[in-house]
């Protein structure tokens, strides 16, 4: 069985194209399409990789980020934030509030998988 990733993304042809990327790769992909719900997943079903969309409704990513990282059971998971507009102060607020990595919109998707498997790895 693939390594579990969650993808929080509110786009339905981003989630598909994701699951089929991800699922090609060996990943086991579970997508919610709103933070609450992904939030809940995450700690009933902790993930070895959080992927996430910054602009969600509800819940943005930022606080998702903050609140996934307050609960000691998804302290330590690694979370890769995606976004669609990439500014250098958006990376930095993405690891104040704990993110391991932040990744704009479009990405190669052979660096973007490799990225992941990384994250994974160093957990």
């Amino acid at each position: 069985m693939g390594k579990k990733i969650l993808h929080i993304e509110d786009e339905p042809d981003i989630i598909f194209v994701m699951k089929k990327l991800l699922t090609f790769h060996g990943f086991e992909v579970t997508s919610v399409s709103d933070s609450e719900e992904g939030l809940k997943v995450a700690f009933e079903n902790v993930p070895d990789l959080i992927l996430m969309d910054l602009n969600m409704p509800k819940i943005d990513g930022y606080e998702a980020c903050r609140r996934l990282r307050a609960d000691e059971r998804t302290r330590s998971v690694p979370i890769l934030m995606v976004t669609g507009a990439y500014l250098k102060d958006v990376e930095a607020r993405c690891r104040e509030v704990g993110a391991n990595g932040c990744v704009s919109k479009p990405y190669e998707p052979a660096e973007f998988v490799e990225k992941i498997k990384s994250l994974i790895a160093g957990h």
